[in-house]
């Protein structure tokens, strides 16, 4: 399942459990197209250049249609359960999917031809490009026992990975390089850049999101503590607030600037107890946080 607004704000892609990608026109409130998959819908992704729509189903199939019309534009089935799909806009559209492959493949948009594949020695759990389409972060890890062991070692290779993506829009293993690594003690399962690209943040079953800044090699600027497990990022557009879904069933909005925060309760779910963030460990990130991007 997945929601993804287009870039103006005005369209929402959503994908579910009945086989269906549907684009809705929110002003309007009215369905622009409906597609069916052979299986339930695990992820879907708005190019930043707002002309395509991309999902990938239970089968590890990836689709891309045209926004304007639906039409299908191109279509590739991968190895590995897929975990995670994004997008991004450039010289080149891509769009890179996350598997229990540990591997993170590179396709061109909108026919799906490959470009790379990436390495990330964990499940890629969650993928994100900065704004403007010169890196791409992917969260993950191992856990073979579904959440069941608490104190996972260094082998279940729970990290946040960063590659550069060239600029230049090349279309072979020269396209993609490793930028870096960021270790974390528990399984992640989102990762956002802030629309300024000078922020990233990345969450998971540590109940927590770190923040890091991108211009410092991706030091720790701050920690926010949740009140559980984290499985969803999403930054405003003027990057001032941060909402985090939790594995509580419950929506946490951060006041990044203030570092203060208010809880969103779910119909039907219980109430989670507010907790207060950890003082930050770097300085100048607040600026970082209103910065526009490059």
């Amino acid at each position: 399942m997945g929601l993804a607004l287009s870039p103006t704000g005005d369209k929402l892609v959503a994908g579910g459990e009945d086989c269906s990608v549907v684009l809705w026109d929110l002003s309007a409130r009215a369905k622009l197209f409906e597609a069916k998959a052979d299986a339930p819908i695990k992820a879907v992704a708005y190019s930043p250049s707002g002309l395509y729509v991309a999902a990938v189903d239970a089968d590890s199939a990836v689709t891309v249609w045209m926004a304007s019309d639906g039409e299908e534009m191109g279509g590739v089935d991968v190895k590995g359960d897929v975990l995670s799909l994004a997008m991004s806009a450039g010289r080149r559209e891509l769009v890179a999917v996350g598997t229990t492959n540990k591997t993170v493949t590179l396709f061109s948009a909108p026919d799906l031809e490959t470009i790379t594949t990436l390495m990330h020695d964990g499940q890629a759990r969650s993928l994100a490009f900065s704004p403007d389409g010169t890196m791409l972060a992917g969260g993950g890890g191992t856990d073979d026992m579904h959440g069941l062991m608490t104190n996972k070692g260094r082998d279940h290779k729970m990290k946040t990975v960063i590659w550069q993506i060239a600029a230049d829009g090349a279309a072979d293993s020269s396209s993609a390089k490793h930028l870096a690594d960021v270790e974390f003690d528990n399984v992640l399962h989102a990762t956002a850049f802030a629309p300024s690209g000078k922020l990233l943040a990345v969450g998971g079953e540590s109940c927590e999101v770190a923040v890091l800044l991108v211009d410092r090699g991706f030091e720790r600027a701050t920690t926010l503590q949740c009140a559980a497990g984290v499985r969803c990022l999403a930054w405003s557009p003027d990057v001032r607030f941060l909402a985090v879904g939790g594995e509580d069933m419950q929506i946490s909005i951060w006041d990044i600037a203030e570092e203060t925060f208010w809880r969103c309760s779910c119909p039907k779910q219980r109430t989670g107890t507010a907790v207060s963030p950890s003082p930050p460990t770097g300085s100048g990130w607040r600026a970082a946080a209103s910065a526009p991007a490059k």
